[in-house]
């Protein structure tokens, strides 16, 4: 029994070293440590062994299959689930926890942040206009606003957020604007199954279609344009999850897939008009254009003249970093400009893109690449933007003069390790 027992203790190392069975992949976004290159300095230094102890950690043999069983026992016998991935309401409804800050304030960046934003806005807007182009914000719905009774107790905080400030000047200043956080919350009160899944993170697929459905029509009511529109023809209901609608099911790891929820899946065709005309659009986005980007929406309605998710990457067949001369190259061909995002994302709106085509349109001078590099650096990193967000607190200064004496600072230091190599 001793010989069996270290043996069975071994076999993690053993399957790291020979890969004995071929691994499954656990779900969910992270990135497993890569196996450092050895060199003297680093060895003595102590960095190589710091290094190689994560990518030790991250590949150990049957990694996957040890967290799907604790992740499964843990949800098993105490209805819990990993809180970095997700948090457990009533109802089995699975929210995530970077969703649930921002209703209570959490990330609120301050009126007057927001109304500079907003203000930028408007001067890109008459810009584009005089140009014959459009710039519509299409603000996404947050799962925690659309589930909110089954939040638990102690998180069910309200406060002044970033989504009820913008809301308020995009209305002042006559900003185009779809809100799909109301407008689904609205809808849940009418139909029978939900515009959010359960298990999911991003709208449902049919809300998906639902949601492509409505931009259509508001471009067509507000912008006189003559796009193609979708026709529902049928639905299928199931109880089996397809797309995304299962994906933070898929990241908690589980052995056996949660159920008891209603999935609805429309079948529709597109109505073309002798006189419908496609429109070029440019999408800045997070992760919730995913699901139009993949259908009709961006090629039976569309022309795209890019997706830049979360104005960084450049998505489809020539997939590369963004770089500064898109802009340029892309707005021309460009009739509507589309900022998506989610209520969680409103803290970083647009992701530099408004400052970027306010510069495009007012001729004002482009700030060093490294310091527009290292402010979306700190934007996207929420440990470090919160760090900002105190030191700023600290000086007594707004968060945005922070923001640019923090990347100011990283940019020096970057032109000065350039230099030396």
């Amino acid at each position: 029994m001793f010989i069996i027992l270290i043996c069975f203790f071994f076999l993690p190392l053993l399957q790291f070293t020979f890969s004995l069975i071929e691994k499954k992949p656990l779900s969910g976004y992270f990135e497993d440590a890569e196996k450092p290159k050895y060199n003297n300095y680093k060895w003595i230094s102590g960095e190589f062994q710091d290094l190689y102890l994560k990518y030790f950690r991250d590949n150990v043999g049957f990694r996957s299959f040890f967290i799907k069983n604790y992740s499964q026992l843990r949800f098993s016998l105490f209805n819990v689930v990993n809180k970095n991935v997700g948090l457990m309401g009533s109802n089995n409804v699975i929210f995530e926890p970077r969703y649930v800050k921002p209703i209570g304030g959490a990330d609120f960046v301050g009126k007057k942040t927001i109304l500079k934003k907003v203000q930028d806005l408007d001067i890109i807007k008459n810009s584009l206009e005089d140009e014959g182009k459009r710039i519509l914000v299409v603000l996404c719905p947050n799962k925690t606003r659309y589930f909110y009774d089954e939040l638990p107790n102690h998180l069910k905080k309200i406060g002044l957020s970033n989504y009820e400030v913008y809301i308020e000047y995009f209305e002042k200043y006559k900003i185009d604007y779809i809100d799909f956080n109301q407008y689904f919350m609205q809808k849940k009160k009418d139909v029978p199954f939900n515009l959010i899944p359960k298990y999911g993170i991003h709208w449902s697929e049919y809300g998906s279609v639902l949601a492509a459905d409505s931009i259509v029509k508001y471009c067509n009511q507000n912008y006189n344009y003559q796009l193609p529109h979708y026709i529902f023809d049928s639905i299928e209901v199931t109880n089996i999850a397809k797309g995304s609608d299962y994906d933070m099911g898929e990241s908690l790891n589980l052995w056996k897939k949660l159920g008891n929820e209603t999935y609805v899946y429309p079948y529709t065709r597109l109505s073309k008009g002798n006189n419908s005309k496609k429109k070029n659009i440019l999408v800045i986005s997070d992760s919730f254009f995913y699901s139009m980007y993949k259908s009709n929406f961006s090629t039976d309605i569309f022309n795209m003249s890019g997706f830049w998710y979360y104005n960084r990457d450049l998505k489809g067949k020539n997939a590369r970093t963004r770089k500064d001369s898109d802009i340029e190259q892309t707005i021309g061909e460009t009739d509507l400009v589309i900022i998506m995002l989610t209520e969680w994302n409103l803290y970083r709106f647009g992701f530099g893109i408004v400052e970027e085509l306010k510069r495009y349109y007012t001729g004002g001078e482009i700030e060093n690449k490294w310091v527009r590099y290292y402010i979306d650096r700190i934007r996207s990193d929420r440990k470090w933007y919160d760090q900002v967000k105190k030191e700023a607190l600290i000086r007594r200064i707004t968060i945005d003069s922070m923001l640019l004496i923090s990347a100011e600072h990283m940019s020096k230091k970057k032109e000065a390790e350039l230099k030396n190599k």
